[in-house]
Formats: structure tokens, sequence, C-alpha cells
């Protein structure tokens, strides 16, 4: 089975984008989705994590998990899914 990096970082959401930078320096864009083709799921292997991809694409996506040890680890993924419709749906542009 291939084990996929595990890197901690930042999402950054906006009117138009969501953004995901790996946290190693402040520049550091991993990926970046239009709010307007981004599809968010639950992912497959595990129920912690959520999947974001552009409906454009089949084969590019990014993984993200919440931290254990951070101080909003009761955030789930689907509580993550929600906001980010809310925020799509309720703020975008």
């Amino acid at each position: 089975m291939h084990q996929a990096p595990i890197l901690p970082g930042r999402a950054v959401l906006n009117k138009k984008t969501f953004t995901f930078y790996e946290n190693s320096k402040y520049d550091s864009l991993q990926r970046s989705f239009a709010l307007d083709t981004l599809e968010v799921k639950i992912f497959a292997h595990d129920t912690n994590c959520f999947e974001a991809k552009s409906i454009n694409e089949v084969t590019d996506s990014l993984v993200l998990c919440g931290c254990p040890f951070a101080p909003n680890a009761g955030i789930t993924a689907e509580t993550w899914i929600k906001e980010i419709d809310k925020f799509r749906y309720s703020c975008g542009g």
C-alpha cells in the first residue's frame, strides 16, 4: 500500500479559492482549487479526513486530515466539508 506524505499545513478559504500551503514557509503553495469547481467528500480510506479535488480533474486530489493533538482536534472532516459548502454558497462570488 502506498503511503502518502504527511505534511503539516494550513488551508485558506476565500471568495474564489480553497488553497492549501505546506507549513515549511509562508509561500509554500501545495494546491489550490477554484470554489466553483471544487468537490469535497469524506476520504474513502479514513473518515477523519476529506478529499478535495476539482470536478474537472480525475486524478489530482488532496487529502486533508485534522491534527489529533491540535487545539481544534475535535473538528471532524464532516464539519470541514459543511463549512466549505457554507462559505461557498453563502460568501462566494
